[in-house]
């Protein structure tokens, strides 16, 4: 069976190369009317009959491999759940990335993903914290922007320099973030993208360099990751309002940063309240606009912003919990079998 699927795998490629050969660049298609944002979402003044070449979408017909494959998958009526670990799927992916890389990779190390944000998004999660740094060479396709705010990432520009008509960044050019108040310490690392062992080596070197959990109170670890979410968003507010140059609101009398969506989805009021607290403006205001989604921090045009987050307070409560603990004596175990308690 799996040398069957190989074969068609085979077949498959083969057939798409000789489309390459056959295909009619000239074909016209009309986009108009079909729901497609570069021709229904022109620049606000564009002319109808603009180009639109304001958005990466090619009017070029699909392959017909990929039609006829597609045609193949709607004819079975069926569209339930699908193994992506199937021999066809995996054949494909490594034999693509060989033929056109010379990158031999084994199926073992691949994942599934649904798009480049998606697993950008992953990719943020995995290897950084909230509060830290994305180094961004902008401009850049705007999820890349959009990902990093929404998961409590400051986006850190790279500039290229434009000199003599062209922009590049010199070979001896290095970003310098540490000490920095705002994103701590900065990590820098090259691998080459062709050389599949020097990026695993890297991966698997940042994993051994993170410090191990100790076992602890589970209870107080998600508070404490729930406290982290609130402070780094409070952090990229004040950040971001430092960087806006003029009010910004609709009648301009007002600057204003949006709260981010991912954490007002999570947040509770008691959770706003808290992230007001932190945020370090006497006029802050925290609401709604018209005629916009999400809630917005505002404050005064004439509002201080070069201002750090404000330290949240421990209540009496909790100071009164802490010394109580500190005061109270350990018990005793009571076997001989001392196991580490959680």
């Amino acid at each position: 069976m799996n040398k069957q699927v190989r074969r068609r795998s085979i077949r498959r490629a083969e057939e798409m190369e000789e489309s390459f050969m056959k295909y009619n660049f000239d074909e016209v298609i009309d986009r108009k009317g079909t729901h497609a944002v570069k021709v229904e979402r022109l620049p606000k003044g564009a002319d109808k009959d603009s180009l639109s070449l304001w958005i990466a979408d090619m009017d070029f017909a699909c392959a017909e491999p990929i039609l006829k494959a597609l045609h193949e998958r709607i004819d079975r009526k069926i569209f339930g759940y699908t193994m992506y670990d199937a021999d066809e799927c995996m054949d494909a992916v490594t034999g693509w990335m060989k033929k056109r890389y010379s990158w031999n990779e084994s199926r073992e190390n691949l994942f599934f993903c649904p798009g480049i944000v998606a697993a950008y998004a992953a990719l943020i999660n995995l290897l950084t914290e909230p509060g830290d740094g994305i180094v961004l060479q902008r401009p850049i396709y705007y999820p890349f922007t959009n990902k990093a705010n929404s998961n409590g990432r400051v986006p850190v520009d790279n500039a290229l320099i434009y000199e003599n008509g062209s922009r590049e960044q010199p070979a001896n050019y290095v970003i310098h973030g540490t000490p920095d108040p705002q994103l701590g310490k900065f990590e820098r690392f090259e691998a080459k993208p062709n050389d599949p062992e020097a990026l695993r080596d890297l991966l698997q070197q940042e994993k051994r360099n993170r410090s191990t959990l100790t076992p602890g109170n589970f209870a107080e670890h998600i508070a404490a990751l729930h406290d982290g979410r609130i402070e780094a968003e409070a952090r990229r507010i004040v950040e971001r309002m430092k960087q806006l140059d003029a009010p910004n609101s609709p009648n301009k009398t007002h600057f204003m940063v949006e709260l981010s969506p991912a954490f007002m989805q999570l947040a509770s009021s008691r959770d706003t309240e808290r992230l007001a607290a932190m945020l370090p403006y006497q006029s802050l205001v925290l609401s709604p606009l018209k005629d916009r989604h999400g809630v917005y921090a505002q404050i005064n045009r004439d509002e201080n912003r070069d201002r750090e987050i404000k330290k949240p307070r421990q209540s009496i409560r909790t100071q009164l919990k802490a010394d109580k603990t500190k005061t109270t004596p350990k018990k005793a175990a009571k076997t001989k079998n001392h196991e580490l308690e959680v």
